[in-house]
């Protein structure tokens, strides 16, 4: 007998009143770590690849502003220098001309070699658009997909199942956790080759 609060009660029930009191609190605080480390997961997915979405699309765009000195004509002319120059790096195929002040290409560019445990290499394509004027041009990149064995994927719907931890597609016996490592792997080269990309079209209109 325990003698609690003037009041003698069986020993048994204060053991079994802690234990039941001791196992909600370790279920609380495995929950509570559960929910602290899939938190941590998903901020490290977003810090690691970040791509702007609109309406559920990846939509990249940027105004590059240029001296005041430099017109449209001769934008327009190192826009098309560099578009040849880069034509073979970067997959280019033009889709339309400079209408409206608009240049428009298709890329296509390989992103992953094939190896000993991916057979099929992986490529991306995404649409290149610039428009132009006196002192300044924008570039939009949009409809980005990921090309493998002749499978095309979206990859906004790639990128929104990275950072949710569930990966739209996946192989036979492989665990959604290394799909979204994977998919992370392939969605940061593809933001690598866009940056590249970007950079070499603004440092030839830029300096030329």
């Amino acid at each position: 007998m325990i003698i609690r609060n003037h009041v003698q009660v069986p020993a048994l029930y204060f053991i079994t009143g802690n234990t039941r009191v001791f196992r909600k609190t370790c279920v609380m605080k495995k929950f509570i770590f559960s929910a602290a480390i899939l938190f941590a997961a998903t901020c490290l997915h977003a810090q690691e690849v970040q791509f702007p979405l609109e309406d559920g699309t990846i939509s990249i765009e940027k105004v590059v502003i240029l001296p005041d000195s430099l017109k449209a004509a001769k934008i327009a002319g190192r826009i098309k220098t560099w578009a040849s120059q880069k034509a073979a790096m970067y997959g280019l195929s033009q889709q339309q001309s400079a209408v409206g002040n608009t240049f428009k290409w298709k890329a296509y560019t390989k992103i992953q070699d094939a190896d000993g445990d991916n057979n099929n290499a992986v490529y991306a394509s995404f649409d290149v658009k610039v428009t132009y004027a006196n002192g300044r041009y924008r570039y939009e990149i949009e409809d980005l997909a990921f090309i493998k064995n002749n499978h095309t994927y979206d990859a906004s719907e790639v990128y929104k199942g990275y950072l949710e931890g569930d990966p739209v597609v996946k192989t036979t016996f492989e665990k959604p956790s290394a799909a979204v490592n994977r998919h992370g792997f392939l969605l940061k080269q593809l933001d690598n080759k866009i940056k590249e990309l970007t950079a070499s079209l603004q440092q030839k209109v830029m300096n030329a």
